[in-house]
């Protein structure tokens, strides 16, 4: 008999529902969705009973569009799908979330585990059964951005986007420099009319991370559970919080040229600050900011990783 379960929910085809229309706030709000709604705050709410589900108890680790839990029992990881899957489709239902579950092998490393979870996904994932989605009966309100249908919410009141996880409202303020405001819009960017109207869109990813991955197993493949769990959990926080770190310094870095006229060229107003993070999640972070400064903006996020040797 196994003596854990091993259970992943992994957020599928993340570019496509973050990037479904063109509007910036859009964007921004599809990108918190998937942060919230892989988040043990969201997981621990939408459950509401700490004996199947809690954060101390039961997770892993989360971030970059999936989480990793353990279960005592096969019968309580099931139970624990069945209720978080269903909710997300039912608040969410522009989102693709999979999941899987496995028996821990006492036989093998705690590396070797995660692994072989991470082949159940995969396996699952390749079938797609039920990568479906819900379309149009004619009826419904459309979206004039996406031409989707707008579904309706639980009380029968159209579902609004236009809002903000709590916890990502609070990222970013941490991120955003003292004194600016965010640009809501790709207009807010500063871009010249009939001058330079371009947007830059930054998409960074640490690739070398697998290697890291590989670099905990090797030294602490032998380990116990609970100490090997602690390592990847501790990793896996760093990385997230070195990223954003290094996202807040180039903001930074933005905003300190603006106040010494460095970019007068730029269109702007009510103190926008001309960069906007869209994703954040763990070693995938992806930013826009007004065209002229987009590779500038690129290059010191690059620098400031690699003083953290993050990349």
């Amino acid at each position: 008999m196994n003596e854990r379960y091993l259970t992943i929910l992994e957020v599928s085809q993340k570019q496509a529902y973050i990037f479904q229309n063109n509007e910036l706030r859009s964007n921004v709000l599809n990108s918190a969705d998937i942060a919230w709604i892989t988040s043990g705050e969201y997981l621990e709410q939408t459950i509401h009973d700490k004996e199947i589900f809690s954060m101390e108890q039961n997770l892993v680790y989360d971030g970059g569009g999936h989480t990793i839990l353990e279960f005592a029992t096969q019968e309580t990881a099931i139970a624990f799908t069945k209720k978080v899957t269903r909710t997300i489709r039912k608040d969410y239902p522009g989102i693709e979330i999979f999941a899987a579950t496995y028996g821990y092998d006492a036989c093998l490393t705690p590396g070797d585990n995660l692994k072989e979870l991470l082949k159940q996904l995969e396996r699952k994932k390749s079938v797609r059964l039920s990568a479906f989605h819900q379309g149009s009966f004619g009826v419904e309100k459309m979206d004039v951005n996406t031409k989707k249908p707008m579904f309706q919410g639980e009380l029968g009141e159209q579902k609004s986007y236009d809002r903000m996880p709590q916890k990502e409202k609070e990222i970013e303020e941490q991120l955003l420099p003292q004194g600016f405001h965010l640009a809501r819009k790709f207009e807010d960017l500063g871009g010249s009319k009939d001058e330079s109207n371009f947007i830059a869109v930054v998409h960074i990813d640490g690739n070398a991370m697998g290697k890291r991955v590989e670099s905990i197993q090797k030294n602490y493949g032998q380990d116990t559970w609970e100490h090997y769990k602690k390592k990847i959990r501790a990793f896996s926080r760093s990385i997230d919080e070195q990223f954003k770190e290094a996202y807040r310094e180039m903001a930074e870095f933005v905003a300190h040229n603006i106040k010494n006229g460095g970019l007068a060229e730029l269109d702007l107003k009510e103190n926008r600050l001309p960069v906007r993070r869209i994703i954040t999640a763990g070693d995938d972070i992806c930013f826009v900011s007004e065209g002229r400064i987009g590779t500038e903006c690129a290059a010191y996020f690059y620098v400031r990783l690699q003083i953290r040797k993050m990349l």
